[in-house]
């Protein structure tokens, strides 16, 4: 599934970041909310 959308990214296991479909950063929304600066401005609208 492709989304930005924040409760559905919570839902999922894993969630890859992809940057000019490359993976870029991996992990739980919650732990990616927490380290990358870049998802965190992208999906905490």
């Amino acid at each position: 599934m492709i989304t930005s959308s924040p409760p559905l990214l919570d839902a999922a296991d894993r969630v890859l970041v992809l940057d000019d479909g490359v993976i870029s950063a991996e992990g739980t929304h919650r732990d990616l909310l927490r380290t990358g600066e870049g998802y965190r401005q992208a999906v905490a609208r």
